[in-house]
């Protein structure tokens, strides 16, 4: 009999600022070391995904953010786990990122695949690599 892999809810944030989109590399004590990621962390209990955003880059990077718009969720298979990946556009509007849990940032002008994978990329990348998204408000 085959066993359940755990699906995890994850929300990740595609943070604009000067028409560039920050990324985050894991630091080498986290779960798939050293990736490139868009910032981001799990859903806590019964919480909605626009808040946990907030809630993460505030609590990882210092930063406050404003959502956008959410993006069309993915889900990714690890092997011993999967994720539900809820990405949303969202626009920095305080604060510079400060490294808590990550070893290093960069402001992006698109996906880098020269970078080791950047985590949810994959799915990602048509809209990332078509991106003409301004932050202005509706």
């Amino acid at each position: 009999m085959e066993a359940c892999t755990q699906q995890i809810d994850v929300c990740c944030a595609l943070i604009i600022k000067d028409d560039r989109i920050l990324i985050t590399q894991r630091s080498e004590k986290m779960k798939l070391p050293l990736k490139w990621e868009f910032p981001g962390g799990k859903l806590e209990n019964n919480e909605k995904a626009e808040t946990a955003i907030i809630r993460e880059i505030k609590e990882e990077l210092l930063m406050n953010i404003e959502v956008l718009k959410p993006l069309k969720p993915t889900e990714h298979d690890y092997g011993d786990f999967k994720i539900k990946l809820i990405p949303f556009i969202c626009e920095a509007i305080e604060g510079e990122p400060r490294l808590i849990e990550h070893k290093q940032f960069n402001w992006e002008h698109r996906c880098q695949y020269g970078r080791e994978c950047i985590i949810g990329c994959e799915s990602l990348s048509k809209f990332m690599l078509s991106l003409r998204y301004k932050t202005t408000r509706h």
